[in-house]
Parts: C-alpha cells; structure tokens; sequence
C-alpha cells in the first residue's frame, strides 16, 4: 500500500485507521501490503485471522476495515544525549533500529488492540533511552568508539532486551546498530 511509503522528515505511518464506510455501501475493499483487521459491528469480525486482500461483500454499514498495519520492516532511530560514561565523561550517540510487527494475525492483533501506534512509540523511546544509558553507563569512554556498529555483543544484548520487552505485543526487533 503505498500509504505506508509515504512519510514525512519525523514520522513513518505503522498503524492506519480507515474511515468508515457509508451506510448505503454492501461491499467494502481490503487493500494488498498491509495487515487488515476486520470489524463487524466493532467487535472482530475474524478473531483466528486477518482479512484477505480484495473485495468483500457485506451487511450495510456493519463491516469495515478497522486498522491496517504495515507489513514492511521499519527503521527507528533513538538519540541519546549527554549520557555519562564509566568515567563521567558526556556522549551522545543514536541508536538505530529494524523492526517488524507480525507476520502472525494474533501478534498484529497484540500491538492492534494492547499497545498501538502512540504508545508503542513513547514505550520505545523510552525503553532505547534506558538500554543506552545502562550500557554507556558502564562503558569507559576509551571503549565507546568499540560499541559502534551492529557487530558488538553489546549491541546484540540491547536488541535481546528489546525483544523480551515488545515480543508480548507483536512486535521483533531485526538489527540494531549504535552510531
């Protein structure tokens, strides 16, 4: 869908919640590239699954595309500043992130309806901020240059964090790397 590939300096779509149909309409169209969740009279019209791509047919009104999540893997990009090293010595550096959410229906539906767009941004911002500081926290500032990259066990240890935190709702980190 190339709604999801439309992006502006700061923000990447994730999450797109569809109008409503008009009331007279007895078909509704799910579009391809994306995760679509179906409600019928706003309650899961597929509790087990997705929808299919394409044209439905339906009760007027009561069925419609309720949230479509991309499918694409996104990047995510956490700055950290003025974090003190081992040796109080300030930093900054950013770490970026390749993320997925999905691919199974019950992992789209976790991030859908127990965590969403907004909160999973504020959650990420802070939980990357908190993993850094730990980790630069404990770095001597003669070993800061040697986290840079995607390469470091320290890198993969972030990401594992990462992981435990947001697998509960859908969400996988794929790479990470500190610049």
């Amino acid at each position: 869908n190339e709604t999801f590939n439309r992006a502006d300096a700061t923000t990447i779509p994730i999450v797109l919640v569809p109008s409503t149909r008009l009331p007279c309409s007895c078909v509704y169209s799910v579009p391809s590239g994306a995760y679509s969740v179906i409600h019928d009279c706003g309650k899961d019209d597929n509790p087990e699954g997705l929808a299919d791509a394409g044209l439905h047919w339906c009760k007027p009104y009561w069925n419609h595309v309720a949230y479509m999540v991309t499918q694409q893997s996104c990047t995510y990009n956490a700055p950290v500043k003025s974090c003190p090293t081992s040796d109080n010595v300030m930093v900054d550096c950013e770490l970026t992130l390749v993320f997925s959410i999905g691919p199974a229906p019950e992992d789209v539906k976790h991030f859908v309806y127990n965590l969403g767009a907004l909160k999973f941004n504020e959650f990420l911002a802070a939980e990357t901020e908190e993993a850094m500081r730990q980790l630069l926290r404990s770095t001597p500032l003669e070993e800061v240059y040697e986290l840079r990259g995607s390469g470091s066990e320290h890198v993969a240890q972030v990401l594992k964090v990462l992981n435990d935190k947001f697998n509960p709702f859908g969400v996988t980190f794929i790479k990470a790397a500190i610049t």
